[in-house]
């Protein structure tokens, strides 16, 4: 059970940290059109180390879940 409660705890706190980069992109990369372009668009350019955190985080996040 205990297993189980730190893996819930690491899905929902990996989820948090890969809305918040992507969510500061939006920002920083307004040119970007998120209706219309791909998320990983945002991994080009100067900002793109963002977009690994946070691609990181989801599959932590994803990992977590599935355990």
């Amino acid at each position: 059970m205990r297993v189980a409660r730190q893996a819930a705890v690491a899905s929902i706190a990996g989820t948090c940290v890969f809305v918040a980069p992507v969510l500061l992109l939006h920002v920083l990369k307004p040119e970007l059109d998120p209706s219309w372009r791909f998320l990983s668009e945002y991994s080009l350019g100067r900002h793109g180390w963002l977009m690994a955190v946070a691609f990181f985080s989801w599959g932590l996040s994803s990992f977590a879940l599935f355990v």
